[in-house]
């Protein structure tokens, strides 16, 4: 009824340490290896604790917040988050508890005075209500919990097959400490990716109308200042006179406008999930045409735009099993298997993932012509320019200098000179508001907006992800066509992973942020690749040398799609 989505199991204080004056959450000082959350071959363990926080650091405001309750619940998706939480947080052991037990379960932790209850993936299935807990902190998005999430996620980059998995677990895990009419709790979120997530319209308007207006009040209350939020925080924890006077109406106000719409291609992902089945169950028998058939029906009814990638996954099964049942390399199965295949790569732009697959069988390379591109660009470097080795060693050592730099004077020419060696065209576009590095490749183009100098505290501005948006459309201008090619990003490359929550609905989908540290991770791998192609240049034709540049680049994942890959893990906007 329409009443139910009005109705709440209790009422939750969010709280957004993040977005508050003077407010952080941990210190999150960059571990050696800070930049794996954002590259996609990292595990998921790495990514998550990549992207909360190292051990021995500065609890900040989370601290403040947290020693508001003597009891707390700490919800992470993962073991070492977790652990890693809890000692910046300095809990001591003797009040460490977790659900691990099968035996007393949680009853250890709702039977002590004090203590703080780690629950990694703990979203469901776990009730504290009534006064066994009040305040609980969720720290990281929980995205991939395995390993065909994992793919989708940073491979096949198709977000909308993840959005509802991960909106339910946001939904419950947010839910633990209110399990009835009656109950309250402090929700302190943290991680930018949560954050990112819950900034985004389209998912909070399909959450539920209560959750909708407590997200609302929450993002509201956190522009405050870091005491100020503290003190809100306590006041919701005792449900004082301010709270039930101040806040109370402002909720209820809120429930009334809300509405709730549902998840995008929601229903159209959930129909081809019968669909789906009969094609692995066919697969499963061995039935590998018949397998193909029911491939293709798949394909056929994903038709919403942003299924694009999901439909290019389907293109490729169906291409394997048609492949499979074909007696013979000239067969009319065979030739449907090649068309699928094209189909395939024609959905995959902008990613890797099928290239990696097809390297099982043979060369994963030169199949897209970004790439081709840069290796022509590069044998004429070799021959040309970068010809002599004491000028490379020079100019790559000063590159390498530059995008080790805060300052982005010195950062700027660094993101060139690492343009020039992936074989792109590469300069400084001049002019207000423009990139500092456009890499240009005839059907590709990447525009790099260099805020390294920024602190690690604070947001990404709005006005920084205006300006970002704009700085294709205006290459395109310069150029005399009407728009970059298809596949085209702009990344803005800042040690802020935090995006102020009214720039992530203005962001264009093809707007990304990258950590400075990736930048110089992408550069010594360039810097390598060429090392090893100098040696093989001499008294080698260029038809020979082609193929072996191709695979050199490949290798050490600097090819025009691998670095497009490893520089758009992060996008701002999701659509």
């Amino acid at each position: 009824p329409p009443a139910w989505e009005r109705t709440g199991s209790g009422r939750r204080f969010f709280v957004f340490p993040e977005l508050a004056a003077g407010g952080d959450a941990p210190d999150n000082t960059p571990l050696p290896d800070s930049a794996m959350h954002q590259d996609a071959d990292a595990t998921v363990v790495e990514r998550a604790v990549a992207s909360l926080v190292p051990p021995a650091a500065d609890a900040g405001v989370v601290g403040e917040l947290m020693a508001l309750a003597d009891k707390r619940l700490l919800l992470t998706p993962d073991n070492d988050s977790a652990t890693a939480l809890t000692d910046v947080l300095g809990v001591p052991a003797v009040e460490r508890f977790t659900a691990k037990d099968a035996d007393t379960g949680i009853q250890p932790f709702i039977d002590a005075a004090r203590g703080t209850l780690l629950a990694p993936s703990r979203y469901d299935g776990m009730d504290l209500a009534a006064d066994a807990c009040h305040l609980m902190l969720m720290s990281g998005l929980p995205a991939a919990s395995h390993l065909q999430d994992r793919f989708f996620d940073t491979k096949l980059r198709a977000p909308d097959l993840l959005q509802e998995r991960i909106r339910t677990r946001v939904l419950q895990g947010a839910g633990r400490c209110t399990r009835g009419p009656k109950d309250w709790s402090v929700v302190v979120v943290i991680g930018e990716d949560l954050l990112r997530f819950l900034s985004r319209a389209e998912v909070r308007r399909s959450l539920p109308a209560e959750l909708q207006a407590e997200l609302t009040f929450g993002f509201e209350q956190s522009e405050a200042s870091a005491d100020e939020l503290v003190e809100l925080a306590r006041s919701a924890l005792h449900q004082d006179e301010v709270w039930q006077e101040d806040a109370e109406p402002e909720l209820a106000r809120l429930r009334r406008e809300a509405t709730r719409e549902p998840q995008p291609n929601a229903a159209e992902l959930g129909a081809s999930a019968r669909r789906e089945v009969k094609a692995w169950m066919h697969a499963w028998k061995l039935e590998w045409e018949s397998a193909a058939i029911a491939a293709i029906e798949v394909l056929e009814h994903l038709t919403a735009p942003s299924t694009r990638p999901y439909r290019g996954l389907w293109a490729y099964l169906a291409s394997a099993w048609f492949s499979l049942a074909s007696p013979h390399d000239g067969s009319p199965l065979a030739l449907r298997s090649a068309e699928l295949l094209r189909q395939a790569q024609g959905a995959a732009t902008g990613t890797t993932w099928l290239k990696e697959v097809e390297a099982a069988s043979g060369p994963a390379f030169g199949n897209d012509q970004a790439d081709d591109d840069a290796v022509e660009s590069i044998l004429d470097l070799l021959r040309g320019r970068y010809a002599s080795s004491a000028r490379f060693t020079k100019q790559s050592s000063q590159m390498l200098a530059d995008l080790n730099e805060h300052d982005h004077k010195k950062f700027e020419p660094g993101l060139v000179a690492l343009g020039t060696l992936l074989g792109a065209e590469s300069y400084k576009p001049d002019g207000k508001g423009r990139a500092d590095a456009a890499w240009l490749w005839p059907t590709l183009w990447l525009t790099v907006e260099a805020k390294s100098e920024q602190e690690d505290d604070g947001m990404l501005s709005m006005d920084y992800v205006r300006q970002t948006n704009t700085q294709l459309a205006s290459l395109a201008s310069d150029r005399g066509v009407d728009a970059a090619p298809d596949g085209s990003a702009s990344v803005v490359v800042t040690p802020r992973t935090v995006i102020d929550p009214d720039a992530v609905p203005i962001a264009n989908l093809h707007v990304y942020t990258a950590v400075p540290r990736l930048l110089l991770d992408v550069g010594h791998d360039a810097v390598r690749a060429w090392k090893a192609l100098r040696s093989l240049t001499q008294g080698v034709t260029r038809e020979v040398l082609r193929e072996e540049v191709a695979r050199v680049l490949w290798s050490h994942r600097v090819l025009p799609t691998q670095v497009r890959e490893r520089l758009t893990s992060d996008p701002i906007r999701v659509e």
